[in-house]
């Protein structure tokens, strides 16, 4: 450690670009340069007040969060039930379907390796 302290201009210096080394190893070992250091270093308590209120969250951002919170969570409930009740329509319609001629009809299709000439075995259901 230098026994010789750094001025103002020069610990400045340092403060702002990290240089000359020899400075910060002083500041390290010396107690009166590094009060020096912290007090040139700090904001002014205008500076200060001002990030303060800039980086403060809004006094009302809780209850703007929770109630978000709430209406997507209330959204979702809503899209649940709308997903079980088309589930359930789509199964009493299959049901219902199964059930009835018409369901035979909508379930016949093509086979790709019947014979062209060959019936469907499938029973079929005719009005008359």
């Amino acid at each position: 450690m230098s026994r010789r302290h750094p001025s103002d201009a020069r610990l400045a210096a340092w403060l702002e670009h990290g240089q000359p080394a020899s400075v910060g190893r002083h500041v390290e070992g010396c107690d009166d340069c590094l009060a020096r250091a912290e007090a040139a270093s700090d904001l002014h308590p205008d500076t200060r007040a001002g990030l303060s209120s800039a980086t403060s969250p809004d006094t009302d951002l809780r209850a703007r969060t929770t109630a978000g919170v709430r209406d997507h969570l209330d959204d979702e409930e809503a899209l649940s039930v709308l997903a079980d009740l088309f589930g359930l329509a789509w199964g009493v319609t299959r049901a219902v379907l199964d059930r009835s001629p018409l369901g035979d009809v909508l379930d016949r299709s093509p086979r790709s390796d019947a014979d062209p000439g060959q019936d469907d075995p499938r029973p079929t259901h005719h009005d008359g």
